[in-house]
């Protein structure tokens, strides 16, 4: 079938969780429909809501997971921390880094807050509507390269894995790219 109408439904994604980070990290509903407004208007946005890659569904996975696990802090809602876990797996599923970028120091923040008030509900629930995603991921995997932990796209890439030292997805050329490889460590 044709890809664009899930553009248009990525793009209305992301507006929509904008506005709901907007306004969880404001308090204003005002000021969160500013934020998704602009941000939906800016040439990026635009552009990246034209294409097929990956960029604008894991910002709105994102946006979507971080707005909703204010919410559920906010209005300790059940609901909102499950709405968090789903779109924290989703985002697992789609672009692991990306998730492990951003769910640790939430899932730490979730945490320190669970150890104060001993109330370990919050981080539970996020960690139950993510699992399903984690495990679907496992076992693509598997299904792809032997290998739970090995991700499907290193079938195509082997240099591309997670992680610091020499990564490639593509073989690069050039006097700079001499084995097709960059080395993604801290020295560097």
């Amino acid at each position: 079938g044709d890809h664009r109408p899930g553009l248009v439904i990525a793009a209305m994604a992301a507006a929509a969780a904008l506005w709901l980070l907007g306004r969880e990290l404001t308090g204003s509903a005002w000021i969160g429909t500013a934020m998704a407004v602009g941000v939906a208007l800016s040439p990026v946005f635009v552009a990246h809501s034209a294409t097929a890659l990956a960029y604008l569904p894991t910002g709105a996975l994102a946006a979507a997971f971080l707005g909703s696990a204010l919410r559920g802090v906010r209005t300790g809602s059940r609901w909102w921390f499950a709405a968090a876990g789903l779109c924290l797996g989703a985002l697992a599923f789609h672009r692991p880094f990306d998730a492990v970028l951003l769910g640790a120091p939430v899932g730490a923040w979730l945490a320190v807050r669970s150890a104060r008030t001993r109330d370990w509900l919050a981080p539970a629930i996020v960690a139950l509507a993510a699992a399903p995603f984690a495990v679907a991921w496992l076992a693509d995997n598997v299904t792809a390269t032997g290998d739970a932990l090995t991700p499907a796209f290193a079938v195509d890439a082997p240099n591309d894995t997670f992680g610091f030292g020499r990564r490639a997805s593509w073989e690069a050329t050039g006097s700079t790219f001499v084995d097709g490889a960059v080395d993604y460590t801290p020295a560097s």
